[in-house]
């Protein structure tokens, strides 16, 4: 949505960079504070509001697709994203909350056939796409399994704000 739309910049060097002055130009803009770093072997991320990242970044991702550039700050082209949601392109990412995730992030293969839509609803902004081998999974418990659940016992649809946080749910079943 464009409410939560983020950029991942991930350092391939072993070596810490200095990203001051550089920019994303294109379908978004924005220009790296000066003292911006990036560890070897990191990630920046860049979004449109406040957190998570760096940001807020000026204009929107197209859903359907566009070029995204990263200037240095001399002004030279570092690297570009061509990306879509038809033809090659993973479908799975274009409107299901999914993101587009570059399978192998080491290569510079930027084509449709390294990219997966994320197995993660929201994708994973500022970390890894896919498990490191050998690294013990994360694990996150949303809800404790002994926790008390609540039900609805209808046939009719529930409420349109029945998954919001406040919905007050006391006449459903436990």
């Amino acid at each position: 949505s464009e409410d939560g739309e983020w950029i991942d910049l991930r350092n391939q060097l072993a070596i810490r960079v200095d990203l001051s002055g550089w920019t994303l130009r294109c379908g978004v803009d924005f220009t790296f504070p000066a003292g911006t770093f990036i560890a070897g072997g990191g990630y920046v991320t860049i979004s449109n509001t406040a957190g998570p990242g760096l940001g807020p970044f000026t204009g929107n991702l197209d859903n359907d697709g566009e070029t995204i550039r990263l200037h240095d700050n001399s002004g030279r082209l570092m690297d570009k994203l061509d990306y879509g949601d038809s033809g090659d392109w993973p479908v799975g990412a274009d409107g299901s909350g999914a993101t587009l995730a570059k399978i192998d992030e080491r290569s510079a293969d930027a084509g449709p056939a390294n990219w997966i839509a994320s197995s993660d609803l929201g994708g994973t902004p500022g970390v890894s796409n896919f498990p490191v081998a050998g690294q013990a999974p994360t694990v996150h418990n949303l809800i404790a399994l002994d926790a008390d659940w609540t039900y609805r016992d209808t046939v009719t649809a529930p409420p349109a704000d029945w998954a919001q946080s406040g919905f007050d749910d006391s006449a459903w079943g436990s």
